[in-house]
């Protein structure tokens, strides 16, 4: 058993209701085609139509979605309209008033709009998107611009920040500190991340890594924090599981990565 002292993580969370990451895909989905019927929903993304009429009124109870009965062709159908899906995602993994979440998000767009099109949210804004439910207290961005050009366009919006060089980030070459809105952020080098910023999502004003480089770039830190989110990707969706055990293997974290995926405590709390 892993000794969980050795690094911060607050659990307050588990007592929460978690989505598994077919359901996070199910909610994008219906963001996606909104408005859009159940039947519709459950033919467009090729699952039973009884699953997804299940997971939506589970979303509904959680106001991610409302439903609206209505008819379509004189038959009964209800329209699933979305809430604002990761947003209220993102509201629900943190307590809003201690740790502020619109302001998280709202720093985390800006920082998008100041590096567009060269940067991306990667840390735990971008896991909460994949489904990582824990608190995020920072922003976490990587570009593939000089840090000097950063700092320089930071500065432009009235955004102070340091570049940061020297042994404690290695193998980091250079890390930007800086604070946005009473919010602390950092940005860090895309390539030495792992992160490709031609495979983003885009959401709520914000491009986020993918779920691959977003793995990829938590098997090169190697942590404990950071297997355990890999971990957790992989008990929601097990077709992650090969790329993310390359990944660990070729960054030296595979050994942590077992054994956060054979704790007992997570299994029962994200195995789908």
């Amino acid at each position: 058993m892993i000794d969980k002292t050795l690094f911060p993580l607050n659990m307050s969370y588990m007592t929460k209701t978690r989505l598994t990451r077919k359901q996070t895909e199910l909610l994008a989905q219906a963001e996606r085609q909104e408005p859009v019927t159940i039947y519709q929903l459950a033919k467009d993304i090729g699952r039973p139509y009884r699953r997804v009429h299940d997971n939506v009124q589970k979303f509904a109870e959680m106001e991610l979605v409302r439903l609206e009965k209505t008819k379509v062709k004189n038959r009964d159908a209800t329209w699933v309209i979305s809430n604002g899906i990761h947003y209220q995602r993102l509201l629900r993994l943190n307590d809003m008033e201690s740790l502020g979440v619109k302001g998280l998000v709202g720093v985390a767009q800006k920082l998008t709009k100041v590096l567009e099109p060269y940067g991306v949210v990667i840390g735990g804004i971008c896991g909460a998107m994949h489904g990582i439910e824990r608190f995020v207290c920072d922003v976490d961005m990587a570009t593939d611009l000089k840090p000097e050009k950063v700092v320089e366009l930071l500065k432009q919006r009235g955004i102070e920040a340091k570049i940061l060089t020297g042994d404690v980030f290695e193998p980091l070459p250079w890390v930007i500190l800086g604070e946005c809105d009473g919010i602390r952020f950092q940005v860090l080098s895309a390539k030495n991340k792992g992160v490709q910023l031609d495979d983003v999502l885009e959401k709520l004003g914000m491009r986020i890594a993918s779920v691959n480089d977003f793995i990829t770039s938590k098997c090169m830190s190697g942590g404990q924090q950071d297997m355990y989110d890999v971990a957790v990707l992989i008990l929601q969706d097990r077709e992650l599981e090969m790329f993310a055990m390359q990944q660990a293997g070729s960054h030296g974290s595979q050994e942590k990565l077992i054994t956060w995926l054979a704790d007992e405590q997570l299994k029962t709390n994200y195995s789908s």
